[in-house]
């Protein structure tokens, strides 16, 4: 599983969602991989977040698929 994350670096919760994802990813096999919301339109139209709330979450399976997003603050544990 891959993690596509959506943030700035203006946006506080992204910036502390930032360190929890580490710590996701250095527990177990995901892949995380950011993106700063100002400076990747392409990533912003393709998955449609132009107005998401941030940071947004894309989950993909092994095959790229989206299988769901979070967008927001969220715990470790979801």
């Amino acid at each position: 599983m891959e993690i596509l994350v959506v943030g700035a670096s203006w946006c506080r919760n992204c910036l502390m969602m930032r360190s929890r994802l580490a710590e996701v990813q250095s527990e177990t096999q995901v892949t995380v991989k950011y993106f700063g919301f100002d400076k990747n339109p392409d990533i912003i139209k393709f998955y449609k977040l132009e107005n998401a709330s941030l940071p947004a979450c894309i989950f993909l399976n092994a095959h790229g698929d989206e299988q769901f997003r979070l967008n927001g603050m969220i715990g470790k544990q979801n």
